[in-house]
């Protein structure tokens, strides 16, 4: 659907009159999420970049895992896909994309390193767990709420959209003043 600008504007003012809130992909707490989330895509990448290396400069390593060491670069590209795909946050596919993609890419490096991580004794070694369990786990919970955010507000904005231009096109108009609406 393509929006015209002008009836946004009456969108927002709407908003404003009847005191309808909600985060917003412009306002400060999606901006502190995002910088979490850019963060943590960055560390989870490093940590990811240290393994391609760590495996690439053993021949001995490089030939025993190959597999694991594709799949992590392969999800190194998915986890900035994810985050491109953040960045049209006034879409309604981007944001459900970038979760989908975010949460596959996740689970499947969680898999992947488990196994390379188990202690001798059993379970799994501490550095397991903050170097790839914690990271990828707070990365999919932050890119959640960045985009639940984006959606909600999308989804918001359509509804309003809608009903606003329904109204205007079925006689009854909403006259947005500087100070005032009315119906």
């Amino acid at each position: 659907m393509k929006i015209n600008y002008d009836v946004i504007q009456k969108v927002r003012a709407y908003e404003e009159k009847w005191g309808i809130n909600y985060i917003k992909p412009d306002g400060k707490l999606y901006k502190y999420v995002m910088v979490l989330y850019v963060l943590a895509l960055i560390f989870t990448t490093v940590m990811n970049v240290f393994f391609a290396l760590g495996v690439s400069m053993s021949e001995t390593l490089l030939s025993s895992m190959k597999t694991p060491l594709y799949i992590v670069l392969i999800f190194i590209v998915v986890h900035i896909a994810a985050i491109i795909l953040t960045k049209f946050k006034n879409s309604i596919v981007a944001p459900i994309c970038s979760f989908v993609i975010n949460a596959a890419a996740c689970v499947t490096l969680i898999f992947t390193f488990a196994p390379l991580m188990e202690d001798v004794v059993g379970g799994y070694k501490v550095s397991f767990y903050w170097r790839h369990f914690a990271p990828l786990c707070i990365l999919l919970i932050v890119n959640f709420i960045v985009n639940f955010i984006a959606l909600r507000t999308n989804i918001i904005i359509c509804k309003t959209y809608k009903k606003i231009t329904d109204n205007t096109y079925s006689g009854s108009q909403i006259i947005v003043d500087d100070d005032n609406i009315e119906q």
